[in-house]
């Protein structure tokens, strides 16, 4: 885990300077900017003391479900955008990111995503009741695999998230102008 967090904070730093160089209207800044946030934020949630968070703190909770709602929608806006600059020439390019974009927003919905979340929480009250017995041990065993269940899951949203946004980039190259967000949606997003 400290590996994985170290090799995170290394790609931020390096990113940092490109990141700065990109415009707050393009469709690519937008998601790189939620792909790092949401990297940083699936660290945490991986880990029975990330989740113990999540399941307590309101405050916590509704960040994390602001920060799924704005990747779904820059998800939509950009399947939208895809399709209509690549329908006319099939490009093998944007069927992969139009697969992969459909795949995130099928396989993990934010209502899917909750109800996994929801009973990810009730693990965790579950853990908590018997870590305060002491003497019922196996809470250990418990954690465990709540963090392989957590691991599982959001490694999945993760690697999708991750795809999607490997996948603009290579699509800017083959039209710089394509991928730019109207106004209007780019507006109230913080991005």
């Amino acid at each position: 885990m400290k590996n994985r967090s170290s090799i995170l904070v290394i790609l931020l730093l390096i990113s940092l300077p490109l990141l700065a160089q990109k415009k707050p209207r393009d469709i690519i800044f937008i998601v790189d900017e939620l792909r790092t946030a949401w990297d940083i934020e699936a660290l945490k949630m991986e880990s029975y003391e990330g989740m113990k968070t999540y399941c307590h703190s309101k405050t916590y909770r509704k960040e994390i479900l602001d920060l799924l709602r704005q990747i779904h929608h820059y998800d939509t806006t950009l399947y939208f955008t895809v399709t209509d600059k690549y329908d006319t020439n099939a490009d093998p390019a944007a069927k992969e990111t139009l697969d992969d974009i459909v795949t995130l927003e099928t396989d993990y919905t934010n209502k899917k995503f909750v109800a996994f979340l929801k009973n990810e929480c009730e693990k965790v009250i579950h853990i908590e009741k018997n870590l305060a017995k002491k003497d019922s041990g196996g809470f250990d065993k418990d954690i465990a695999a709540l963090e392989d269940e957590l691991i599982l899951y959001i490694d999945a949203v993760t690697e999708r998230v991750d795809l999607v946004d490997e996948h603009i980039h290579h699509l800017k190259e083959l039209d710089p102008t394509a991928l730019e967000v109207p106004k209007e949606k780019n507006e109230g997003t913080g991005f």
